[in-house]
């Protein structure tokens, strides 16, 4: 699953609004960006690239994990959604919960999303497919 533009845009609003910063200022920390790219990211338009990723994690305390993809569980959710168990996740909305317990207990939590989101894929897939087949 590849980052979603306006589900990050979200994240990068919120922080620059917890730091009290105005698109001008946050651009001008990172890199002088101007205010249309700012305005770009948050709007899901585009990414901001690895560099500026990483200035904007500095400058807002935050990780580039979680600007790009949420916290786990969000991801988990997010992409379950995403190959079609929509319905399955409204009718058993603590599933996606579950499953982020499930690779709590099982797995390091000191992956990265940005490196290992396709081996963290197959996993959900086979711990949800345990409670799926049992639901």
């Amino acid at each position: 699953m590849k980052p979603n533009p306006s589900e990050a845009g979200k994240r990068i609003k919120q922080l620059r609004l917890s730091c009290g910063f105005t698109m001008e200022e946050l651009g001008r920390k990172i890199d002088n960006s101007p205010r249309a790219t700012i305005s770009n990211w948050e709007r899901g338009t585009n990414l901001p690239n690895p560099q500026k990723l990483k200035l904007l994690s500095t400058i807002t305390n935050s990780t580039i994990d979680w600007i790009k993809w949420g916290t786990l569980e969000e991801y988990i959710t997010s992409y379950l959604i995403g190959i079609g168990y929509e319905l399955y996740i409204k009718d058993f909305p603590e599933i996606p919960h579950k499953v982020f317990k499930d690779i709590q207990e099982k797995y390091s939590d000191t992956f990265s999303l940005d490196k290992d989101y396709e081996l963290l894929d197959s996993i959900i897939k086979n711990i949800f497919t345990k409670y799926y087949s049992n639901g």
